[in-house]
């Protein structure tokens, strides 16, 4: 990305980061297991490899991941109370009939 277009890993970061650390912005559990995935395996790579542009935010990496970690209790729990949701209310429409 770094070679064809210089500039635009630090844009997809930023935009990336952004919707991390904002409420409600990666609200799937599939995103944020995504996201917490790919962190790590940035995680793993060698110095080297990082783009000069990147490494000011390179320590970002885990507070990203402690954050996604933080909320995705909520995500997980999320389609459940929603699925208790709609079931009390079917069964509360079926007793009052």
């Amino acid at each position: 990305m770094e070679s064809s277009r210089p500039g635009m890993a630090r844009v997809f970061f930023d935009k990336w980061f952004a919707a991390i650390n904002a409420e409600n912005r990666l609200p799937r559990v599939h995103d944020k297991k995504l996201s917490i995935l790919a962190l790590c395996a940035l995680l793993e790579m060698a110095p080297g490899a990082i783009p000069e542009i990147l490494k000011d935010g390179w320590p970002g990496i885990v507070t990203g991941i402690l954050r996604i970690f933080k909320d995705l209790p909520k995500a997980i729990e999320g389609p459940f109370l929603l699925s208790d949701h709609v079931c009390s209310t079917f069964t509360q429409g079926i007793s009052s009939s």
